[in-house]
């Protein structure tokens, strides 16, 4: 079983901002890691990939790590069509705004903790909107 660490830092002298994504041949934590890549960046209109502030590099982020998570970052040209496109507003909201300001490290476990709660928040209305 393989395991993902979205990790963020931020230099303090370039304020140079780097996601990179670890994958660990077992599991957290990083002792274990296989291979690393930076996380591909989605939206490419929007120069940077930013956390821990309401903002569209918030978004940008989320929806960058929603699409890798999901294996959805194949499906850039149909972007809006991508599950990952649904949830990153308010992934961007509920979780990347709230990361710390000068790094994180965030599992793909957190990552679909978050997507089933929401997920499951969002089936009570759509089974009412139904009716």
């Amino acid at each position: 079983m393989s395991t993902k660490v979205y990790i963020g830092t931020r230099s303090t002298h370039t304020l140079q901002v780097e996601v990179t994504v670890h994958v660990a041949a077992y599991s957290y934590p990083l002792q274990t890691v296989a291979y690393s890549y930076p996380l591909p960046h989605v939206i490419q209109n929007y120069p940077a990939l930013e956390w821990g502030y309401p903002g569209i590099g918030s978004q940008n982020l989320a929806l960058s790590i929603l699409m890798d998570h999901l294996g959805e970052i194949n499906d850039l040209v149909a972007v809006e069509r991508t599950e990952a496109y649904k949830l990153y507003e308010a992934f961007a909201r509920d979780y990347i705004a709230k990361l710390p300001v000068p790094g994180f490290q965030l599992t793909d476990r957190q990552v679909q903790d978050w997507i089933n709660m929401h997920r499951a928040l969002e089936a009570p209305h759509h089974a009412h909107a139904e009716r």
